[in-house]
């Protein structure tokens, strides 16, 4: 988890990928898509494993991050699933 660094942009300044909104019928290629833009910025520790023994403000910071970004990828319906308490790893 040392490894964890925002990007120096917050989500829509950040360039991303093209990643078509979640909507029930794309999953996999959606999973697919979102695990090769958090590998990009190195932040698939948040989402492939629990929360660390001891976390600290800079976890805390890029959990909200990759939670925001999938959430800003969902569908309409998708989104109304998501509560802003759950952790990215949960989302």
């Amino acid at each position: 988890m040392d490894d964890l660094n925002l990007p120096e942009k917050m989500h829509k300044d950040v360039p991303t990928m093209s990643i078509p909104p979640l909507d029930g019928t794309n999953y996999g290629s959606w999973k697919g898509a979102m695990r090769i833009l958090f590998m990009r910025l190195n932040m698939l520790p948040i989402i492939d494993s629990e929360e660390p023994p001891d976390p600290n403000a800079l976890w805390y910071k890029c959990d909200r991050w990759v939670f925001s970004e999938i959430y800003f990828n969902c569908g309409k319906k998708e989104k109304e699933s998501l509560s802003d308490t759950m952790s990215a790893r949960e989302a």
